[in-house]
Formats: C-alpha cells, structure tokens, sequence
C-alpha cells in the first residue's frame, strides 16, 4: 500500500516538474518576443479621457478630446463614459520637472478649444498643421459630421477646412506628397462609409475627389505612412452593434497606381486602436485594441522587409506592476522615448490621467528613396508631357535638392518643395522631344541631401528611360503593368526573374547596360496563370547597373533597373 501511495506521488511530482518547465519555457518563448519594458510615470494629465485621437508634432503630444464620466467630470450626466471630454492639451516631453535619475518628467499644458467639438475623429498632421476630419459630434450617440477642423500649433488657432462630400466619422485620414487621403469610417453611428476621398494641396480649388474605395470598409481602424503607401489596420465592420467583427487584416494603398492590396494580417483581431498607430523608421506598429480575445495589453510591429508581425512592448501599469489593458489609449514615439497617455483602464469606463515615457533604441534609417526604380516614356517627336513620382525617407526630415549638372535637354522643369519627410513630397518634372531624333535615351535623376546639419541622407537615384519614336504614338507607360511582378534575386553570376500572369502571355526580355548595349535576350510563352520563372542562371554578368525591359503580347514596358 505504501508502494502505491508513493507511486501517485512520484507520478504527481513529475507531472507538476513537467508543468513547471512548460511554463516556464512558454514564458521565456514569449519574453523573446516582448519585453516588460521599464517604463516610468511622467506629469500627470489634466483630466481624465479615454478614446481620444492624438497626434505628434514639433516633439510635442497633442491629444484631441475623448470620453469621460461624471466621476471625473460634474458636468456629465450619462455615465459609464458616455460625455465627451473636450479639455485639449499638449505634453512636452522635455519640460517640467526631473525624477531622482534626472529624467525630465514633461509637462502638459492646455490649448484652445475647437469650434465643433467631436469624438471619433480622424487626426492627422498636415504640412505645419493638424487636420481634424470628420467625427461624431458631442456626448456619446452623437451624429456623424462632415466638418473638417484644422489646428495651427504655431498660432493656437483654428480654422475650418474643405467640408467633405459625406458625414465621416472613426475612419482614417492620412497626408501623403501633397495631397490628404480620407477613406474607412462611419457615415452615421451605425453605417460605413465605402468612399475614399482625397485633397490636393496644391490644387484646393479642385476639391474632394473620389479614389478607388478600399476592399473591405471599416471603423476604429489605425492608419500610418510610410515607405511612399499608405497602410490601414484593424478596425471592425460595425458600430454600435454586437458582435463587432474586430478585424486582423493589413490594407496598402498605392497613391501611384489607385490600388489597395491585401499584405499580412495582425495575428490577433484587433479594433479601437486610433491614438495608438504610428510608423517609425520603416516599420509599423499597433498598440493594445479590443479584440475577440479581450483587450490587449501589448504593442506589436510590423516589418515591411521580413513580412513578420512580433510584440515588442507591453503597456504600463498604473501602480508599476505588468500585464494592463488599455482601451485606445494616446502612444506615439517623440525623439528616442515612447509617449503614453490617458486611455481607459481595461475599458473605456474607466479614464486615466497618467503619463509614461519609455526609452528606445531606434533604429533610423536616413535614406532619400524613389518611390519607383525608373519611368518608361514613348513619345512622338515635338511633345510635351507632365509626370511626377513620390520621394520619400524612412526616418527624419531634411531639405533635399536634385544633381542636375549633365541632364539631358529632354528633361525640364524638374521641382519640389525641398523639403523631406516619411510623409513624402512629390517631385515634378517634364519631358520634351522638340526636334529629336528617333531612339532611346537615358538619363539617371539623383536627388540628395541639402542639409548641411548631421545626419546625413544618402542619395535616391531613379532610371529616366525616353523612346522617341516616328510615328504620332502618344502617351506615357508606367514601369509595370498592374497583372504582373518582377523581382530579380541577387546572384553572385547569372540572371532570372519572376513573372506573375493572370493570363497566357508570349514574352520577350532583354537586358540592357547603361550605354545602351544588349548583353542577353530571351523569350517564351506562358501558357497559363500564375508564378513563372525566366532568364537564363547560367548567364555571367559582369558587376554593375542594368536595365530589364520586358515585351509582353508585343507591348514593350521597362520594368526594373538592378545591380549586379
């Protein structure tokens, strides 16, 4: 009997070693993944919010109202976090007082209220200004406007913008070049708006034009910008309504082309994540959110080169502990610190008046880049046409110039407006064939850094391919057609590359050197649909640019300059 008794045990004490270790190893998998970071308690904010939309400019915070409860403010009446909070402030993260480590603590100082107060708002810094799209107007319940409320941080004022075609309202509104893109959102509490709106800034008398409408239109969605796109994430398919169908999925929006794709999906569903998306230094990230599985307590980032989403940060605690979920709280990076204010604890009944700042090691990226390789042009002789393409960076902002010593008499009129940012600007330019003769020509526009301060932004360089041809053919033909992708691999010697078809298609390639000369043709017939393989890997090439032109159905398109 004893024997059996201390066999139960045994078998108890190796299943409870075992669950040890599995835990144990289940929390150091995801300790690999996200770190407790040591965040520590700024200034304490001026009111009690949660839900508001923020916006960083000038290394400063500025959150735009939210909701709050007769707990925090006398005058509301609805309860469980149904009035508005329309106190607006701004954090500085390097004023105020220090902690006992030197650390400044920051300070939070108010600024004039809006005309229209509103919740539910898309916010989004514009040139020297931030722009206020849309919302619901007032307390919880309110309807959906289609005003547009643009601050002037410099002046503390505010004026209205261009009114929207519709009621907007929980969407996203994002500057990219020069021009503001609106689309997602609700038009009223309860619809969706299936509209995608854009503004040219330099061009205000045209209004609010109609863009391809993303696939799938939705509410409480993040938005950020970079790499010369535009990327939306989250949100949920519905307002006011349960369930909500949080939603996972990655939208780019391609300004260039009028196109949204599909990339990778978050791998949890999340919504309500506004004030807390924001791209740095080339990658995306997403702070805590309702979802399916609970509110999440976590900040993940996507990385746009690995294809891979993982949790680099878990959010504050109020009493210093780990493990708290937030509902839409205010976060993004100023300088090297993560700032994180107010949102509601573990809902949005609860409103919070804390402040954290976390140090981080970023990782900056002080490039200028093309938003294309190279442009393709066919033109008769004796035209004139207009082009333009988006220059960008992946960290920072600098005052940028063009290397214009040896162009061609074919390229004219080449501007910016000289100054740079991940928002990106677009760089006009004109082509002119006035009394050329037939041929090809190339030229390789440069643009770089103007700024005499450190850092330093290396160059972004792009292939200007110009066909003069006989005949009256006008038009301009972009670098790829939208039904098909070119990636080249990068090989010690030799050459192939991928097309992607939705269709049969005879084609034809060849490469080309930057003197003009063809060092290697092929061709072959796609017989059907989907991923291809071409070239020839046994082809030595000797180091340096070259350009891939591919023919397919007997239409010539430049498709990609490469190194080798």
């Amino acid at each position: 009997m004893q024997s059996a008794v201390s066999s139960v045990y045994y078998t108890i004490f190796l299943f409870m070693q075992k669950l040890f270790f599995f835990l144990a190893s289940l929390f150091a998998m995801n300790a690999s993944y996200a770190q407790f970071s040591p965040w520590y308690e700024g200034s304490r904010c001026l009111y009690h919010q949660a839900e508001g939309n923020c916006a960083a400019f000038g290394g400063k915070l500025f959150v735009f109202n939210g909701f709050t409860n007769p707990e925090y403010d006398p005058a509301c009446s609805l309860g469980d976090g149904q009035c508005i909070s329309d106190t607006l402030a701004f954090f500085d993260p390097q004023s105020g007082p220090g902690d006992s480590l030197g650390r400044p603590l920051g300070s939070w100082q108010q600024f004039v209220q809006m005309p229209l107060p509103v919740t539910h708002v898309d916010v989004s810094v514009v040139d020297a200004e931030i722009w206020l799209v849309g919302g619901f107007m007032g307390d919880h319940g309110g309807q959906a406007t289609n005003k547009v409320q643009i601050y002037n941080p410099a002046m503390n004022q505010w004026r209205y913008g261009p009114d929207l075609p519709v009621a907007h309202a929980s969407g996203t509104t994002a500057q990219l070049g020069r021009k503001v893109y609106v689309t997602h959102g609700s038009n009223h509490r309860g619809g969706i708006n299936e509209r995608h709106f854009v503004f040219d800034l330099d061009h205000p008398a045209l209004g609010w034009k109609d863009l391809r409408p993303p696939p799938l239109s939705l509410n409480h969605v993040g938005v950020a910008v970079m790499r010369g796109k535009i990327y939306t994430v989250g949100g949920q398919k519905c307002h006011d309504c349960f369930p909500s169908f949080h939603q996972s999925s990655l939208m780019e929006y391609d300004p260039e082309k009028d196109r949204w794709s599909y990339l990778d999906s978050m791998p949890q569903n999340r919504s309500h994540i506004e004030p807390s998306v924001f791209a740095m230094d080339g990658k995306l990230y997403v702070g805590g959110g309702n979802s399916d599985q609970g509110f999440k307590r976590d900040i993940i980032e996507y990385d746009p080169d690995s294809r891979q989403w993982r949790q680099v940060y878990y959010f504050p605690s109020p009493d210093g502990g780990q493990f708290t979920s937030y509902w839409a709280p205010s976060v993004k990076p100023i300088g090297d610190q993560l700032i994180f204010a107010h949102g509601g604890l573990n809902d949005y009944t609860a409103p919070r008046d804390q402040t954290f700042l976390l140090p981080i090691q970023r990782q900056r990226r002080h490039e200028l880049v093309f938003s294309k390789d190279s442009l393709f042009f066919r033109l008769p002789v004796d035209t004139v046409v207009s082009a333009e393409i988006l220059l960008w960076t992946y960290s920072g902002e600098t005052a940028y110039d063009f290397e214009l010593g040896n162009a061609p008499a074919w390229l004219a009129q080449v501007n910016g407006r000289m100054s740079l940012r991940p928002s990106g600007d677009e760089v006009g330019f004109s082509i002119r064939t006035d009394s050329m003769a037939a041929g090809v020509y190339y030229y390789e526009l440069q643009a770089v850094d103007a700024d005499t301060m450190l850092p330093a932004f290396s160059p972004a360089s792009m292939i200007l391919v110009l066909e003069v041809k006989k005949s009256p053919n006008v038009g301009l033909e972009a670098l790829a057609a939208t039904d098909w992708h070119i990636e080249i691999p990068h090989l010690q010697q030799g050459f192939h590359f991928f097309t992607e078809t939705s269709s049969p298609a005879f084609m034809q390639w060849k490469i080309i050197d930057m003197k003009g000369n063809s060092i290697f043709e092929g061709s072959k017939y796609v017989a059907s649909s989907g991923r291809h393989k071409l070239g020839n890997n046994m082809h030595n090439m000797p180091p340096g640019m070259y350009l891939l032109w591919v023919r397919r159905n007997e239409k010539e398109v430049l498709v990609k300059k490469f190194l080798r």
